[in-house]
């Protein structure tokens, strides 16, 4: 093989690198050129001979620059808030990294340094990475574990630190949030605070259920954050003004930090409603939402027990509670009861008032059909108990 043919090779086999991975070879690679001649001219001295690449080896050198390219997009270039919740070497789809907003806000609210550092909207969920720095203190947040290791997290003290923060002059404030100036109802998500690299500073990894809410975000989409200075402390009662309809204005000045971002996630499949299912004690399934989103899928559906089951528990125990206390395991399943989830323990992810139960598995760049769910036992799908999730 030439080096021609070579060449053509590695162009077909290996994908696009990202733009900011390519930028930043061309820097490094223009670093040591110009390092190279200023070594030449140094003091005027006798150049002695320097290694060269050899083309043989400058070709293994592409190759391993193209290796690294492809490492980074499926690992180093994961957002931090996915890699937080659902591990290092969780699947995504390829494009994820595009689609995330790193570092759009930063902004001093008095004494405290609030910075957005990852904002992220897969069509279901809102993700968000972001970080809270008291300049006035000047020890590290958070205590390291003594079992992890010297690198590893530093947890902040319940009673103490995860307490001290909502004294600062910024902090999040509210639950809720102001989507294209509406405020939202309280929202239910997922949240954990960490000591940072600075002192005084606290990192937040947080995902927002908004599908389970029933929000959908569209087009361009102005999200105020309630992270800063807290606007309840202007009130005698502590509680925002609220019109008629019980919502609150969005809050002037540094009580929010803004972020702009266009919602509209490409390849995103949205699917509304869906089949219903009846298991042989009566119990009936009906899906309510698909959404297969470049992090997950997620499925919204409602479930009810026969009258016979129901009599057989308590009579303060609700359906969700009756059919999810005997089959918590359940897994994502083809037609022929092959588990499809890469990781265990995935499936319910939760309920809410009206009886809505909501689940989420791994992201697979195809999904079989027919496609459902079902109780695992023993490693085992139980096939009389799945559910159809698509036909």
């Amino acid at each position: 093989m030439n080096e021609r043919e070579l060449m053509d090779r590695l162009e077909e086999a290996v994908p696009e690198v990202p733009s900011v991975f390519h930028n930043a070879m061309l820097g490094a690679f223009a670093q040591i050129q110009e390092q190279e001649e200023k070594e030449k001219l140094k003091d005027n001295l006798v150049e002695l001979p320097k290694p060269r690449l050899r083309k043989r080896t400058a070709a293994i050198v592409l190759i391993a620059a193209l290796l690294m390219a492809t490492v980074a997009t499926g690992t180093a270039l994961m957002p931090k808030v996915v890699s937080y919740f659902y591990g290092g070497n969780a699947v995504i789809r390829e494009d994820l990294p595009d689609l995330v907003q790193n570092n759009p806000v930063e902004m001093m609210v008095g004494n405290c340094r609030v910075r957005i550092e990852e904002v992220l909207y897969d069509g279901a969920q809102l993700y968000l990475t972001y970080s809270i720095r008291n300049m006035t203190v000047d020890r590290m947040m958070g205590e390291r574990d003594p079992e992890d290791s010297p690198n590893g997290r530093r947890y902040l003290t319940i009673e103490e630190e995860e307490q001290e923060i909502y004294t600062w002059d910024a902090y999040l404030w509210s639950d809720a949030l102001w989507i294209n100036g509406e405020e939202t109802e309280m929202l239910s998500g997922t949240f954990s605070n960490y000591g940072g690299d600075e002192p005084g500073e606290y990192i937040s990894y947080n995902i927002l259920h908004l599908y389970q809410e029933g929000i959908e975000l569209n087009g361009e989409t102005r999200i105020a954050l309630p992270i800063g200075s807290d606007p309840r402390r202007l009130y005698e009662d502590g509680c925002l003004p609220r019109d008629e309809n019980g919502r609150a204005a969005e809050p002037e000045g540094d009580a929010c930090a803004i972020i702009c971002l266009n919602a509209d996630v490409p390849g995103i499949e949205r699917i509304k409603g869906g089949p219903v299912t009846v298991w042989p004690d009566g119990t009936e399934f009906t899906v309510l939402e698909t959404i297969f989103s470049p992090v997950r899928l997620h499925v919204a559906m409602t479930c009810s027990v026969s009258d016979e089951l129901r009599r057989a528990y308590p009579e303060d125990m609700s359906d969700y509670r009756i059919v999810f206390d005997r089959w918590w395991d359940m897994a994502l399943v083809d037609s022929e009861g092959n588990i499809l989830n890469s990781e265990r323990y995935e499936g319910l992810s939760g309920t809410n008032g009206d009886g809505v139960t909501f689940m989420e598995f791994t992201y697979r760049k195809e999904y079989p059909l027919p496609l459902y769910v079902a109780p695992v036992v023993d490693d085992v799908a139980d096939m009389a108990h799945k559910v159809l999730i698509r036909e």
